[in-house]
C-alpha cells in the first residue's frame, strides 16, 4: 500500500513535540510508564529505536525497505513487514510513501534494561552463564599474552621454528 510521499516533516516535528509535552506531564504525576501506542510517542519517550510494521503490497516494496535496512521479518501473503528504525528511518518510510505502525510489544522488549539476577556478579545482566563484552577481551587478553610469553622463552631457548607463518616447538 504506498500513498502519496510525504516530504512535510514539520508537521511531524510539531507533532512530537506535542506529544512530548503530554508525556512529560503524566510521567510527573507519578503514573507508571506504559508502552507508546504510536511511533510518534515512542520517539517522543526518547526511544532511539522502535519496531514497526510496514504495510507491502510486492517484493519491490520489500527490496526497496531492505537496500536500506534488514527486515526482521516479512510476510508478503499477510501483506507487512517488521523492522527496528530510528527517527530518521521511520521519516524515511513516511517518505517512501508507506503506511507504517508501531509494535509496541516488541519496541518493548527491544528497548528493556535488563537487571542483573539476585546473586549474579558477573556476565550480562541476566544472563550469567554468557560474558560479556568486556570479560572475553580480557580473558582473551590472558591467554594471548601467556602464549606469547611461552612463544618468546621457547624463540630465546632456540626450540622455536618459524617458517612461513607457522610456529613449531622443535
Amino acid at each position: 500500500m504506498m500513498r502519496a510521499p510525504r516530504s512535510n516533516a514539520l508537521v511531524w516535528i510539531l507533532a512530537v513535540a506535542v506529544a512530548a509535552g503530554g508525556l512529560v506531564g503524566r510521567a510527573a504525576a507519578g503514573s507508571p510508564p506504559s508502552l507508546p501506542a504510536t511511533v510518534d510517542e515512542a520517539l517522543a519517550m526518547g526511544l532511539e529505536r522502535v519496531v514497526v510494521r510496514v504495510a507491502v503490497a510486492q517484493p519491490a516494496d520489500v527490496q526497496a525497505i531492505a537496500s536500506w535496512v534488514e527486515p526482521w521479518e516479512v510476510d508478503l501473503a499477510a501483506g507487512f513487514l517488521i523492522v527496528d528504525v530510528d527517527a530518521l528511518g521511520y521519516l524515511r518510510l513516511l517518505d517512501l510513501g508507506f503506511e507504517v505502525s508501531l509494535d509496541a510489544k516488541r519496541t518493548g522488549k527491544y528497548n528493556r534494561v535488563l537487571k542483573a539476577l539476585p546473586d549474579q556478579v558477573e556476565g550480562i545482566p541476566g544472563y550469567p552463564c554468557y560474558r560479556t563484552v568486556e570479560e572475553t577481551l580480557a580473558a582473551g587478553q590472558a591467554l594471548e599474552s601467556r602464549v606469547l610469553v611461552r612463544a618468546i622463552k621457547l624463540y630465546l631457548s632456540k626450540r622455536l621454528d618459524v617458517y612461513w607463518g607457522t610456529v613449531k616447538q622443535v
